[in-house]
């Protein structure tokens, strides 16, 4: 019993660890289109305008999920 709860305790703070070192990002953007555009939605975008030098790899990142 004593060696369960050890057992246990270790794997809470093995846990702890990963999550203190764990990385992920979000990639969150913004798509305008004019309010007379036939796009209705992401998925019928054929191409992009964006400021590349600032933010080229949320860009690729976009495009790469459309």
């Amino acid at each position: 019993s004593l060696v369960g709860i050890f057992g246990f305790k270790q794997m809470i703070d093995i846990t702890n660890r990963m999550n203190q070192t764990a990385a992920f990002s979000e990639v969150e953007m913004s798509i305008v289109v004019p309010k007379e555009s036939d796009i209705k939605d992401v998925s019928q975008l054929t191409s992009v305008q964006a400021p590349t030098k600032v933010d080229k790899n949320n860009i690729e990142i976009l495009m790469s999920a459309l």
